[in-house]
């Protein structure tokens, strides 16, 4: 978008510079996918963790007890 913006803004023509756009735009994404996907599984991984550390917590001390369902009326 600045690419194209600025290129409009030094007389370019306006096709070459979408061209330039998507050029750039496309050789952007195979740079950052890698850094994307790892943060998006470190970020899943952190509420797996948590997920688990809080179902642990509730789960502590209950042992064999076995609770009584809860009347529906």
């Amino acid at each position: 978008m600045v690419t194209f913006v600025v290129g409009l803004a030094r007389g370019e023509a306006p096709g070459d510079m979408f061209l330039a756009a998507v050029a750039l735009a496309v050789g952007a994404i195979p740079e950052v996918l890698p850094a994307a996907v790892t943060i998006a599984l470190a970020i899943g991984v952190a509420r797996m963790l948590q997920w688990l550390e809080d179902l642990e917590l509730s789960l502590k001390g209950q042992g064999d007890r076995r609770q009584d369902p809860a009347p529906l009326f």
